[in-house]
């Protein structure tokens, strides 16, 4: 099994039809289709922008080291998509996240993938983590990925890393967590 951002993305959504202190960090406002905008502070080291991956992938909020060894951190809104329609509700959306980590399960080296929650002050949802069994060359080997609902819009998202890049995950999912949705006016 080889890990693309890509391949996770479209496996996600298939499967639905040490920490980084204050300082190193800085608040950022993400410009998103039709003038709405994701709040989130993301670590100083990490670029960002709003793009997809790939030319099969739908446009993400997309975080990467500015050097150092590789990771992807997609966060990709899912308003207007059958399956974000379906993340409305709290168990559907649970559902949806533990299907694919059933689904991973066949090509991961864990026996089972437990799903956990994950929560914050305006976001609620699920992810689940899982090793690849063999990844190929450049490639990635750990992969933490979730639905979650951002003041009440849905979004996928992915953390790519590899070995030794635990705080990365950390850091990601803690700014996931205290991430925030603000609507155009």
């Amino acid at each position: 099994m080889t890990i693309r951002a890509r391949d996770w993305l479209a496996f996600v959504l298939l499967a639905a039809s040490g920490p980084l202190a204050a300082a190193d960090a800085s608040p950022s406002h993400i410009a998103l289709p039709g003038g709405d905008e994701l709040w989130m502070t993301i670590p100083a080291a990490w670029n960002e922008k709003f793009d997809a991956p790939d030319k099969q992938s739908p446009a993400s909020v997309w975080l990467t080291p500015r050097e150092g060894a590789s990771f992807n951190v997609l966060i990709t809104p899912l308003s207007g998509t059958a399956v974000g329609a379906a993340m409305a509700d709290d168990q559907k959306l649970r559902q949806l996240v533990t299907s694919a980590s059933r689904n991973a399960l066949a090509r991961s080296v864990e026996m089972s993938i437990p799903v956990h929650e994950l929560t914050g002050p305006k976001v609620y949802g699920f992810y689940f983590f899982a090793t690849d069994r063999a990844p190929a060359a450049g490639e990635w080997k750990y992969l933490t990925t979730g639905m979650i609902n951002i003041d009440h819009v849905p979004f996928l998202f992915t953390i790519l890393t590899n070995d030794g890049q635990e705080a990365v995950a950390k850091t990601a999912l803690e700014l996931i967590r205290a991430a925030s949705f603000h609507q155009a006016l």
